[in-house]
C-alpha cells in the first residue's frame, strides 16, 4: 500500500510539473505575440500618422492602426498645423522605449520617443514676393501610448505627451 501511494505521488508531481511548464510556455508565447504586434503597430502606425499630417497619405490609411475615437479627436489630424504647407522633406525618428500587454487584457501601454528634427516646406498659397515661412515645429517628446485590442488587432487609442525632448535619450 505504501509503495502504491509513493508511485501515485510521484506521478502526480511529474504531471503537475509538466502542466505548469506547458502553461508557462503558453503564457510566454502569448505575451511575445502581443508585444511584437504592439511594436509593429507603433512603428507603422505612427509613421503613417506623420505621413498623413504632412499631407503624403490619406487619413483612411490610418484605420488599421488607430481606433475611430482617436482619429476623430487627435489634434494633429483634426486641427492640422501643417495643412497650409507643402512639406517637401522631413526627418521622422521614433524610438520605442518600452511596451507591454498582459495576455488576458485588451489594453496595452507603451512609452515612445518621437522626434522630427527637420521639416522643410512652404506655404501652399504663398506669393512670390512674400517672405518664406517655415512650418511649425513638431511636438518632439516622450509620449505614452495607450493601445486597445479588438478582434485580435492592436490599435492606438490615445497618445499622452509626457515630456519634451530635443534628441533621443538613453534610459538605463
Amino acid at each position: 500500500m505504501d509503495t502504491l501511494a509513493r508511485i501515485l505521488l510521484y506521478i502526480a508531481k511529474r504531471f503537475t510539473g509538466i502542466i505548469v511548464f506547458i502553461l508557462v510556455v503558453l503564457l510566454v508565447i502569448s505575451i511575445s505575440y502581443d508585444c511584437s504586434n504592439i511594436f509593429i503597430t507603433l512603428n507603422e502606425g505612427l509613421n503613417a500618422r506623420t505621413d498623413v499630417v504632412f499631407g503624403n497619405k490619406e487619413i483612411t490609411s490610418l484605420n488599421k492602426f488607430f481606433t475611430p475615437s482617436f482619429l476623430s479627436s487627435d489634434p494633429m489630424l483634426v486641427t492640422n498645423p501643417y495643412e497650409e504647407y507643402v512639406i517637401n522633406d522631413y526627418d521622422y525618428r521614433l524610438k520605442v522605449v518600452k511596451w507591454w500587454a498582459w495576455p488576458w487584457s485588451n489594453t496595452g501601454k507603451a512609452t515612445i520617443q518621437e522626434i522630427v528634427p527637420k521639416i522643410r516646406g512652404e506655404l501652399r498659397d504663398r506669393d512670390d514676393d512674400e517672405e518664406p515661412t517655415n512650418p511649425p515645429k513638431w511636438q518632439n517628446g516622450e509620449k505614452v501610448i495607450i493601445l486597445k485590442k479588438s478582434y485580435g488587432n492592436w490599435r492606438i487609442d490615445n497618445i499622452v505627451f509626457k515630456k519634451s525632448l530635443d534628441k533621443f535619450t538613453n534610459k538605463k
